[in-house]
């Protein structure tokens, strides 16, 4: 599900039109107006999604719908945040179709690793392949989501795990979070995703909490220094350097 992503709504096209034909490929546009969904209908199935609020909660409950209804007649189904690429262990997998072709599983929990704009690397190319301009990444619990199975999930907002199943990290399955490849696209994102109406029930539980972090100052001190990792605090980000193996994936 997108809403006014030019940045990061082509690099989820195009990832996953390299394993899944036109025919499979779902994206739930609310109401996006920045034209960035205008001409997508060659690459995906379009439905326009209407809702007053910017909410997690009608999110979730959204999604989980459309995927119920998909399982009927497809084996497994796959949701993603349009910043969010599945990979899996490029020495033990061909690609992501090669994974699914092998699962046996009723669900697929990822393992989450965010992408990190560091200080001294310029702002992303997004032309060029995205991971060989950037030195680092850091894993987060969070990003540690069930997002691959052939039964109904019953997600909480935000998709970071189910309400009533416990399913193990699978190692060799990363998600690769583009979050904070970019300090400047980021911002801009966050910037209108404060100025959205959000509801009364997601502003009381902190949903979505990150997005009215607008002040330039507090915004780049989350973006560089820090990180919710599924407690109630911020963590501190250790960047890792990301293998070389992964570079290739985007």
């Amino acid at each position: 599900m997108v809403k006014n992503d030019n940045a990061f709504l082509p690099i989820w096209l195009k990832y996953y039109s390299k394993f899944f034909g036109r025919d499979n490929i779902y994206v739930l546009d609310h109401e996006s107006s920045d034209g960035s969904t205008d001409n997508i209908d060659a690459f995906c199935k379009k439905e326009i999604v209407h809702h007053p609020y910017f909410s997690d909660t009608w999110k979730v409950g959204t999604i989980m719908a459309r995927q119920k209804e998909l399982l009927k007649d497809h084996e497994y189904v796959i949701f993603t945040d349009c910043d969010e690429c599945l990979a899996p262990d490029p020495e033990k997998f061909r690609d992501l179709e090669d994974f699914i072709i092998k699962a046996d599983k009723n669900a697929y929990r990822c393992k989450g690793y965010e992408i990190y704009h560091s200080k001294d690397e310029p702002s992303i190319d997004l032309g060029r392949p995205l991971l060989r301009q950037r030195k680092y990444w850091y894993p987060c619990l969070h990003w540690n989501k069930p997002l691959i199975s052939r039964i109904p999930l019953n997600w909480i907002p935000g998709f970071h795990k189910t309400r009533d199943l416990e399913i193990a990290v699978t190692e060799d399955l990363l998600l690769i979070h583009l979050n904070r490849i970019d300090h400047d696209i980021r911002y801009a994102k966050q910037l209108a995703a404060a100025g959205y109406k959000w509801t009364e029930k997601d502003i009381k539980n902190n949903y979505g909490w990150q997005y009215h972090i607008t002040e330039p100052s507090a915004f780049d001190d989350w973006f560089y220094n820090l990180f919710y990792n599924g407690g109630i605090s911020l963590n501190k980000i250790i960047p890792e350097i990301i293998p070389d193996k992964w570079k290739n994936i985007l």
